[in-house]
């Protein structure tokens, strides 16, 4: 009677102990191997490359000068998120408050995350 090794989707005959621990490493060895993929060619699209020195440009730090710019070229009566403060509201306490927003906004730019 056969003897077999069920490792999640594989089944295996289990003759030795070898073909125990060689089953065992080449399912763990697949399940977290990283995946291949195919990246998405840009190629012939019609989009140009971005010049070095625009490169350079949108790399540079965030100044508080341009955070400011643009909460004020926002539309004062509408609110950015659920908490219903407008942008007329972050423009009278800008003085205020405008520390703590540079410095989320800095950190978005950082992580990714609004924290």
């Amino acid at each position: 009677m056969k003897k077999f090794l069920r490792l999640g989707f594989i089944k295996l005959p289990v003759t030795r102990y070898t073909n125990v621990k060689e089953g065992a490493v080449n399912f763990f060895s697949s399940l977290f191997c990283k995946p291949t993929c195919k990246r998405i060619e840009m190629g012939g699209s019609g989009f140009s490359k971005i010049p070095e020195a625009k490169s350079i440009w949108l790399k540079r730090p965030l100044s508080m000068e341009e955070v400011k710019q643009a909460v004020w070229d926002c539309d004062g009566s509408k609110a950015p998120g659920p908490d219903g403060f407008t942008f007329s509201f972050y423009k009278k306490v800008w003085n205020i408050i405008n520390s703590e927003v540079f410095m989320l906004v800095k950190s978005f730019f950082r992580t990714g995350k609004l924290s």
